[in-house]
């Protein structure tokens, strides 16, 4: 519904849209696009692990979670441009997606040191922010 925070625009607050889901997208430093919270995968890590570590990394210990599995709920394969193939020594790359739920709390402006923004946005919203391929492989992922 709306309310004041929907017509103020606080795209930080979860009382904004309460008929929507929300998905918690975050602006890095130097980045041209918004993202979802992801990290490369650490050695002896699972993926749920390095989802949670991910999250915690981009929205901090304010915000309580819980990941609905152990198993991803999508997979993509990213390949790198030459240049980067070449100073990488990697061809591309394996991006998993784990789901997780909200339970409570919410990021803080500066939490995370290289986040300069978060939004929650509902899924609509995410084609406008997300880099067009990243959005391609989550759009029949999510739910609306």
């Amino acid at each position: 519904g709306i309310n004041a925070e929907y017509m103020g625009g606080n795209h930080q607050s979860l009382n904004r849209a309460l008929d929507q889901r929300l998905y918690f997208i975050c602006k890095r430093a130097g980045q041209a696009h918004w993202e979802m919270p992801w990290e490369e995968r650490g050695m002896d890590e699972t993926l749920a692990d390095t989802a949670e570590r991910a999250v915690r990394g981009r929205a901090s210990n304010y915000i309580g979670f819980c990941m609905s599995g152990q198993t991803p709920m999508g997979h993509n394969e990213v390949e790198y441009p030459a240049d980067a193939q070449a100073r990488l020594g990697k061809h591309g790359a394996q991006v998993f997606f784990m789901r997780a739920y909200y339970l409570s709390g919410n990021s803080r402006s500066g939490a995370a040191e290289d986040v300069e923004d978060f939004k929650w946005v509902p899924k609509a919203d995410l084609k406008d922010h997300l880099n067009p391929k990243m959005w391609a492989s989550l759009e029949e992922l999510l739910l609306d």
